[in-house]
């Protein structure tokens, strides 16, 4: 192995379809014994709009051909929410960064203003079908936050899903010492310091990092670091997302987590739903399952955003109109 850099557990065999869910999930790895309720401070660091039952479910995390590394169009994806019984999405490719950062994972720095036209046609030329929302992935990377700050007051995005990739080859490059415990809890901190920058909505797949490790992974070794991080999310008022796409990954779970869903849950961290489709078909994939999962861990209500404003959807009403079968 290269020093700084964390090499991928290798592929497992194929793993067979997620079964029934299993609501006892909670009371794994016993000897976790937090008793007392993390504080609950007000949501005052992102407006609310409030609940509104008409909002209707969106996919709020969704890729295109922007990204390099997706496929189908934006008028794609509306077809699949429409037929997937979704009220719209959220596009939310990933942004250009500086320096040639990840560059084949993202759209190229002048490539912006074409993205935010593309969206905005699309959301026109889609309307009958399902609402297309303007989004974007968002990179926290420490010593960009100035970038993303200046890129996200040029354009009116209606949600900015804020995201640490510990994959990235520069980051694991400046961050990873043949450790890998000490790069997970690294991780959870960036994940807490990005929330506190201010820029973004809501966080991607908050335990990311355990991918990169699925053999080794072991979430009792970085609850007290996850908790931390969570607390400080808290605070913030933003909200995390619950990411589907970890169903189809070598570690079959969704992202976060159950035992880390349950302390979000715990801290009314609000929580957005996203399938992280990087094709149409993907849109709105295991929504029904995950709605179940949030429901266990104690959640009433998930969350949509329009022009930034923060819209409070109950899960009955999420769970009307969503279509079992695949798009």
């Amino acid at each position: 192995m290269n020093r700084g850099m964390l090499h991928p557990d290798p592929p497992t065999p194929p793993e067979p379809p997620p079964g029934p869910l299993r609501l006892t999930v909670f009371n794994a790895d016993a000897g976790d014994d937090r008793a007392t309720e993390p504080a609950r401070p007000p949501l005052t660091a992102h407006a609310v709009s409030g609940d509104d039952e008409r909002a209707g479910l969106f996919d709020s995390h969704t890729h295109t051909t922007f990204c390099r590394h997706a496929q189908g169009a934006i008028e794609d994806y509306a077809r699949a929410a429409a037929r997937r019984g979704l009220a719209g999405l959220v596009v939310t490719c990933h942004n250009p960064m500086p320096d040639g950062y990840a560059a084949d994972m993202r759209m190229g720095p002048d490539q912006l203003p074409d993205y935010v036209a593309a969206v905005a046609e699309a959301r026109h030329r889609c309307e009958s079908l399902a609402e297309v929302r303007l989004g974007l992935e968002a990179d926290y990377v420490p010593g960009y936050e100035k970038h993303v700050e200046r890129q996200l007051a040029e354009h009116d995005f209606d949600f900015v899903l804020g995201a640490v990739h510990p994959q990235v080859p520069a980051y694991q490059q400046k961050h990873y010492r043949n450790d890998t415990l000490a790069f997970a809890k690294l991780y959870f901190q960036h994940l807490a310091e990005s929330a506190e920058t201010g820029l973004f909505d809501a966080l991607a797949h908050p335990d990311l990092v355990k991918q990169l490790m699925p053999r080794r992974w072991n979430v009792g070794k970085v609850m007290d670091d996850a908790c931390r991080a969570f607390d400080r999310i808290a605070a913030t008022g933003v909200a995390v997302e619950f990411n589907t796409s970890g169903w189809r990954k070598r570690l079959p779970e969704p992202s976060p987590g159950p035992r880390l869903l349950y302390e979000m849950a715990r801290r009314r961290i609000p929580v957005t739903l996203g399938s992280d489709a990087h094709s149409p078909k993907r849109v709105g994939e295991h929504f029904r399952r995950a709605l179940r999962l949030l429901d266990a861990a104690g959640y009433r209500r998930v969350s949509v955003f329009r022009q930034r404003q923060r819209i409070d959807l109950s899960l009955d009403a999420a769970h009307r109109g969503l279509v079992a079968q695949p798009a």
